[in-house]
């Protein structure tokens, strides 16, 4: 597969289709970008981009790193529910 775009720049509009889908549920999506951010690195233990990590309750529950299907999002989601 040869990359377009960066993989933090491909994975923008699959997590904004998720959210859209989770819009007005009690689901919440931030982004962080690392550059800009870089104690967030250490905060969420992040050494691969993208990574997305998910949280329940104010605890870290699951991560995906690199970019993944909007369903591999989604059932992630579901699971955790």
């Amino acid at each position: 597969m040869v990359w377009s775009m960066t993989p933090c720049r491909a994975l923008n509009p699959i997590i904004s289709e998720v959210a859209n889908e989770y819009e007005g549920m009690d689901v919440e999506f931030y982004k962080i970008n690392v550059d800009e951010n870089p104690l967030s690195t250490a905060e969420f233990a992040i050494s691969i981009l993208p990574t997305v990590v998910f949280y329940k309750n104010g605890a870290m529950i699951d991560r995906v790193i690199g970019v993944a299907s909007k369903e591999t999002y989604i059932a992630r989601i579901e699971q955790y529910m």
